[in-house]
C-alpha cells in the first residue's frame, strides 16, 4: 500500500474523504468511518510500549477492529493522513447507543531500536468494511524529561 502514489486506503472519490455523520452510508465499504487518533506516547524512546488513544463514531452498539500502522512520516499525498507502512497492532472497540467509542490500548513495539515515528489507523466493521486510513499523529517519548524548566527559569 505504501507505494501506490495515493492515499493508502481510499473510498469513493480520489483523495481523503470526510467521515459520515451517520454510518454505515451508501458507497464502497459502506463508507466506513475512520477513527480519530489523539495521542501515542511511547514508553522507552526506542523500545517498549506505545499507548494509542482516540475515538470512533460509527454505527450504534457495534464492534469494530482498530488496526494501527506505523511509519516514519505522514502521507505527503494526503496531508494530515497516515500511511500503512508497517502493521503495529490491533484492538477491538464497541460503540455506544449513539455510535461513539473512545479507546486507549497498549501496543508492544515489535523491534528494538525502532525510532519514534507516526501512527495512523483504520476501523473495520464486523461485516468486513474497512475505513480509509485516519489522521497521522506523532509518537512522543513518555520517558524524556521536561526540559522547559531545566534551568529553573521560564
Amino acid at each position: 500500500m505504501a507505494s501506490n502514489g495515493a492515499l493508502d486506503i481510499d473510498l469513493a472519490a480520489a483523495g481523503a474523504s470526510a467521515n459520515q455523520a451517520s454510518n454505515p452510508a451508501s458507497g464502497p465499504n459502506q463508507l466506513q468511518n475512520y477513527p480519530q487518533l489523539s495521542s501515542a506516547p511511547r514508553s522507552g524512546a526506542n523500545n517498549g510500549t506505545s499507548t494509542v488513544s482516540g475515538s470512533l463514531h460509527s454505527a450504534p452498539s457495534s464492534a469494530y477492529r482498530i488496526d494501527v500502522y506505523y511509519a516514519l512520516t505522514c502521507d505527503d499525498t494526503a496531508p494530515g493522513r497516515g500511511r500503512a507502512d508497517f502493521f503495529f497492532g490491533r484492538s477491538t472497540v464497541n460503540t455506544n447507543a449513539a455510535g461513539d467509542a473512545s479507546f486507549s490500548f497498549n501496543l508492544t513495539v515489535p523491534f528494538t531500536g525502532l525510532p519514534l515515528g507516526v501512527v495512523a489507523a483504520t476501523a473495520t466493521s464486523a461485516s468486513g468494511d474497512t475505513s480509509e486510513i485516519c489522521n497521522c499523529i506523532a509518537e512522543v517519548s513518555s520517558s524524556l524529561p521536561d526540559l522547559m524548566f531545566r534551568n529553573g527559569f521560564e
